[in-house]
């Protein structure tokens, strides 16, 4: 789509929307315009990569991306029209992506106030010994998380967004409550410490195999949780030390009675 600027959007493209095969197009051409990577911009069609490319966009301008584009909207007369000299004031949509409010001035650093509670935790006993794992920090590359259990504190790593249920997309998986069991993992590096615990619910199989095992860094997890004592830019360190103190709490409360609960707030 070579004259964007002339281009209107005709129908919504992105999560939940129409994705008309031209629109989607002119999305992605729009994206990649402004810098964005797509592993396969020349498909027409909405995927998954092409919602997180949206979402991520969107959150120089939105409290709350929608991975959703609407024709007519200022997000596209930007997206579309590549000014880039323009800067759009901050906005606040609601889930629905209706505009909400707007208010003038530039994206603070890191998104605040955008926070998730895991369906589920209601039912859970308050006293129970839980591993707490709670999303704060988001680049294109790694959530980073704050660990907790007991009287341990710490980090945790994982992909980026957006949240996903199916299996080899290398993303996170969703907030929510997880059991766990142990698993004797075939990876090179995490295998000298196995078992490990693995994660599952109603929602997320078994046979995901999202584990909490060492590693530092994204490379080393296709959706899995790298757990260490201390964090830098998309990096947690110090991994092989707090993977054996989460196992000890769970080898000390039972694996049958802890829980992970995921969820974030992100600043």
């Amino acid at each position: 789509m070579k004259n964007m600027k002339m281009y209107r959007l005709s129908y919504s493209v992105g999560e939940g929307g129409d994705n008309f095969p031209h629109d989607v197009s002119a999305v992605k051409s729009g994206l990649q315009k402004h810098g964005f990577f797509l592993p396969d911009p020349d498909d027409d069609s909405c995927d998954i990569f092409l919602i997180q490319a949206i979402r991520q966009f969107q959150s120089d301008f939105m409290h709350e991306p929608t991975g959703l584009i609407e024709p007519d909207s200022d997000i596209w007369e930007y997206l579309g029209g590549g000014f880039s000299g323009l800067k759009l004031p901050f906005m606040t949509y609601t889930p629905t992506g209706k505009r909400r409010a707007r208010t003038t001035g530039r994206r603070p650093a890191q998104t605040t106030g955008a926070e998730q509670t895991p369906s589920g935790a209601d039912d859970i006993d308050a006293d129970a010994d839980n591993i707490h794992v709670v999303r704060k920090w988001e680049t294109a590359r790694s959530t980073i998380s704050e660990l907790s259990f007991g009287n341990v504190k710490g980090y945790v790593l994982e992909r980026p967004g957006p949240d996903t249920t199916a299996s080899g997309l290398r993303l996170r998986i969703p907030v929510g409550v997880y059991k766990i069991h142990w698993h004797n993992s075939s990876l090179r590096g995490v295998a000298p410490f196995n078992p490990v615990p693995e994660l599952f619910n109603a929602a997320v199989p078994k046979s995901r195999h999202i584990l909490i095992h060492n590693g530092n860094y994204p490379k080393n997890t296709n959706g899995c949780l790298l757990v260490g004592s201390t964090k830098g830019t998309d990096m947690v360190g110090d991994s092989r030390t707090m993977l054996r103190k989460v196992k000890a709490f769970i080898q000390e409360k039972g694996i049958e009675n802890v829980n992970v609960v995921i969820s974030a707030s992100y600043r």
